[in-house]
């Protein structure tokens, strides 16, 4: 028996392989009401966590001027690591773990909202914000390779990676450069996210073609 595809069938390959490609990266959209229940309470203590670092960084001002100071060092100079190096063996910086709670908290944000972007955003401003993703995404990623490579410089006449700033272009202006450097890398990922999850939506949408 021969079998006849119909050439509105073949027409829609590209899109279903778009669709297939875009849908690998972006956040996982739950499908029952557990999972739906667990990313909603991961990105609830997601968010208490980054609140309750933010509420740290002000209420311990820096002597220094330096934007991220405190999220990375101690008043005294030392590495600011909580729990304490001398009570667990795990530890990290306040400005890591506000690192880590934000690409969670982007994640599980545009998981939620996945639903919402596809039946209440319209298809030009789906592409209108797709569009604005891929330019912040990119500015992020150049935002990391500049931040890098000015650190790999710094440290040829600095030993403690932690201490270095940049005070370009205001002197009077200066930022951590680890606070800076996972700051641009999560504005990345969070862009990155909004990128594919933008782009699934236009691939999937079959209802309102492009005029």
């Amino acid at each position: 028996m021969t079998s006849r595809v119909a050439l509105s069938d073949w027409s829609m390959l590209p899109r279903l392989q778009s669709s297939s490609s875009s849908s690998i990266f972006a956040p996982y959209r739950p499908k029952t009401t557990g999972e739906k229940r667990l990313i909603e309470v991961l990105l609830i203590l997601s968010l208490f966590v980054v609140l309750a670092i933010v509420v740290y960084y002000f209420l311990n001002p820096s002597s220094t001027h330096i934007i991220g100071y405190q999220l990375v060092n101690t008043a005294n100079g030392q590495a600011n690591e909580f729990p304490s190096p001398s009570i667990s063996p795990i530890y990290a910086k306040p400005v890591t773990y506000l690192f880590a709670a934000g690409i969670v908290a982007a994640y599980c944000f545009f998981s939620l909202g996945q639903g919402v972007i596809e039946t209440r955003f319209p298809r030009w401003a789906r592409a209108f914000f797709l569009l604005l993703s891929i330019m912040l995404l990119a500015m992020g990623l150049y935002e990391v390779l500049f931040n890098f490579a000015f650190w790999g410089a710094a440290l040829v006449s600095h030993q403690d990676p932690d201490t270095v700033f940049n005070a370009w272009p205001v002197s009077t202006l200066k930022t951590n450069l680890t606070f800076a450097s996972k700051m641009v890398l999560l504005w990345a990922v969070v862009a990155f996210f909004s990128t594919v999850t933008f782009k699934k939506s236009l691939d999937y949408d079959v209802s309102q073609p492009l005029h």
